[in-house]
């Protein structure tokens, strides 16, 4: 695992957007995080230390201290400052019933994270959608853009393709997958800056491969439309992360 965090296969795939939101958050603030998995302790770290923390996922096998479902939560309506629902939105069937439960629970003026994979291979059997960002903000409409960023290019993507191709000669053998995914995280690092360049370059209209996206977006009124949302993003243009996944 710490190498797989020194080397990462898709570079800047999660670059976070945490610190932005940590500095909107009220000096006392109560956070509910949908579908945690075992990454309960890095999201604590990464919270400012005033933060009341509630950890939900559909089972308590990994790191969460509730279980329950993103479409039903079991929580009192504008009672969180902020959800973060982290790689979670391609693994449920109706994402839209998520973001309803999401708007529910926020009080009012609360914040959303959401990281959503675009170019990523199938994990699990419940893996039912990618997201471009531009969509990403879509799915979105009913929350005001703070911030929106397009995470990894197209040596992430390639790495991704690469490490997927060698491991499906030998599937079953986990010593041929880790030999597999450390050589290909090896070839491909030196070249990670590239997509750090075709990020900030897609932003003014050039093509790319992002491996994902991050969105902040904050509670509102107005539920923003597909013009408006293209408006945004040739007015403010997707901004680039400069944090390491």
């Amino acid at each position: 695992i710490r190498l797989r965090n020194l080397l990462p296969a898709s570079p800047h795939r999660r670059a976070s957007a945490l610190p932005v939101v940590s500095n909107l958050l009220p000096p006392i603030s109560r956070v509910l995080v949908i579908g945690v998995g075992v990454s309960g302790n890095h999201l604590r770290r990464s919270l400012p230390s005033g933060c009341e923390v509630i950890l939900t996922d559909v089972t308590l096998e990994g790191d969460a201290d509730v279980a329950c479902d993103g479409q039903s939560l079991p929580f009192a309506a504008a009672c969180f400052d902020l959800v973060i629902v982290d790689n979670v939105l391609e693994h449920v069937s109706d994402a839209h019933a998520v973001l309803r439960e999401i708007e529910r629970c926020l009080k009012p003026d609360g914040l959303v994270y959401s990281c959503i994979p675009f170019f990523f291979p199938i994990h699990g059997l419940r893996d039912f959608q990618r997201f471009t960002p531009v969509g990403h903000r879509l799915l979105f409409a009913a929350f005001e853009m703070v911030e929106l960023r397009c995470t990894g290019g197209p040596v992430g993507a390639l790495s991704l393709a690469a490490i997927s191709a060698l491991q499906a000669i030998y599937p079953s053998n986990r010593t041929w997958s880790l030999i597999a995914s450390m050589s290909v995280r090896i070839a491909t690092r030196p070249f990670a800056w590239i997509d750090n360049r075709v990020t900030s370059q897609w932003a003014r209209g050039a093509t790319a491969v992002p491996t994902g996206s991050v969105f902040v977006g904050r509670k509102g009124e107005h539920t923003v439309s597909p013009r408006e949302a293209l408006m945004e993003f040739t007015t403010r243009g997707f901004r680039e992360s400069g944090i390491s996944a």
